[in-house]
């Protein structure tokens, strides 16, 4: 069960020790048929807690459910109407709640409107909501709410929490303005609550427009894929780390308000990347087009993302290289055949 190295029968023994403050425990997730969401409610479902999914499309959230092996509460919403959530959230009165609702990191979603409602007014609701209606016998955070790497913007340099952001986008100047919010909802109330600012996430039911799920498709079907230079770092991390990650800041006892980078701690460039990728899914080197497509505006620049904070809060560091990232990604859709996020 623990081959090769004690330490796994350390590390696995520690995680144990996680997962049991979960067991029969009542949690809501919003943004649950969303990327990082639906693998968050499919591992809590698998620790044995009581998991409530917050969803707006009934009959697209049970196919994403089946299809991930999600078996929770499903409570039909919309998130952005004023006391639906808050009423539903003083009915279940959760231990922790989970808000991994978003909008606008796919390029299609540019309204402002309901930018600055889901990223920024939910994030004030949840935090008055959860002021009354919640689990006081649970001890460690009631709210963990998932920002951005790319609140930081172009600011560059060593990207700590203590860093003053610049954000360039609609979605990255909302979600730091959601982040703020529930700081300043933390500061006068002392809600135990805290941001994880999660980097490049990668992994099965990622958006089809996005990197890995390209290679993928390039690599099913044959043929060249087209390519930025690839020149820009990144800080890729894997979907399945972010959860754990998420999981055990949950537990954790940081001061309300708290900012966490989730992140690996080590920047390759998207290049690196693609070849490690292209490996794995026996790409030839002659079909990648680098430098075909223009490097995104938007593109960040900055020096390996400080993962301190995460390391002393929880005492672990995300492990999975890219190549194992990539091979349980790619072994997930061999064995989910008909899975999709659409």
């Amino acid at each position: 069960m623990y081959p090769g190295n004690p330490e796994n029968k350390d590390k696995q023994m520690e995680w144990e020790q996680v997962t049991s403050h979960y067991k029969g425990t009542r949690v809501v997730v919003l943004g649950s048929t969303g990327f990082i969401g639906i693998w968050l409610a499919r591992k809590l479902c698998s620790m044995g807690a009581k998991v409530y999914l917050f969803h707006r499309d009934a009959e697209r959230a049970r196919r994403l459910y089946s299809a991930f092996e999600v078996d929770g509460e499903y409570i039909e919403a919309d998130l952005l109407e004023a006391g639906t959530v808050e009423q539903a959230i003083h009915d279940i009165r959760p231990a922790v709640t989970f808000n991994l609702a978003g909008y606008g990191v796919n390029p299609e979603e540019n309204n402002k409107e309901i930018a600055h409602a889901l990223n920024v007014r939910l994030v004030e609701r949840l935090a008055d909501c959860l002021e009354t209606a919640r689990d006081r016998s649970w001890q460690a955070q009631a709210l963990v709410h998932t920002g951005s790497g790319f609140e930081y913007g172009a600011i560059g340099g060593d990207l700590d929490e203590e860093s003053i952001p610049d954000p360039t986008s609609l979605y990255a100047t909302t979600k730091l303005k959601g982040t703020k919010a529930l700081v300043n909802s933390c500061n006068r109330t002392a809600l135990p609550a805290l941001i994880a600012r999660p980097f490049t996430v990668y992994g099965p039911g990622e958006s089809s427009h996005r990197l890995l799920p390209s290679l993928m498709k390039g690599a099913q079907e044959g043929g060249t894929i087209q390519l930025s230079s690839g020149v820009q770092k990144r800080d890729f991390i894997y979907v399945e780390d972010v959860v754990e990650g998420i999981i055990r800041l949950a537990v954790s006892s940081a001061p309300p308000g708290t900012v966490v980078n989730l992140a690996s701690g080590v920047l390759m460039t998207v290049r690196q990347f693609v070849e490690a990728a292209a490996t794995v899914l026996g790409i030839t080197e002659g079909q990648l087009q680098f430098s075909s497509i223009s490097t995104r505006v938007v593109e960040m620049e900055h020096l390996p993302v400080n993962i301190n904070r995460l390391q002393s809060m929880t005492d672990w560091t995300p492990s999975t290289s890219v190549q194992d990232g990539v091979r349980r990604t790619l072994m997930f859709f061999q064995s989910h055949k008909n899975t999709s996020r659409e």
